[in-house]
């Protein structure tokens, strides 16, 4: 084995490493969360109804950040129809 070979050895093992702990991270993530699409959740800041979710890698305690449209108190859309995200740790 000579020094290329070596470093495209290490360079494998730290990508299938990386892909490994990722894949972990969500799992954990995903099997804490009690929330599902269409779900509508609140945070500090406002609701909003779930589209989709991405993970927040977070090495101590990875989470989800759920994405989709603001809503009002009322349970109504926001006119401008914004969209924002809201992360698990933050869910009321």
């Amino acid at each position: 084995m000579n020094m290329i070979e070596y470093r495209q050895k290490c360079d494998e093992i730290r990508i299938r490493a990386r892909t490994d702990t990722t894949n972990l991270m969500r799992r954990y993530a995903e099997d804490h969360s009690l929330v599902r699409l269409g779900d509508i959740v609140t945070d500090h800041i406002g609701s909003i109804r779930v589209d989709g979710w991405s993970l927040y890698r977070d090495e101590l305690c990875p989470s989800l950040v759920y994405s989709g449209m603001r809503y009002t108190k009322t349970g109504k859309p926001f006119k401008s129809r914004e969209k924002t995200e809201v992360y698990q740790i933050n869910l009321v």
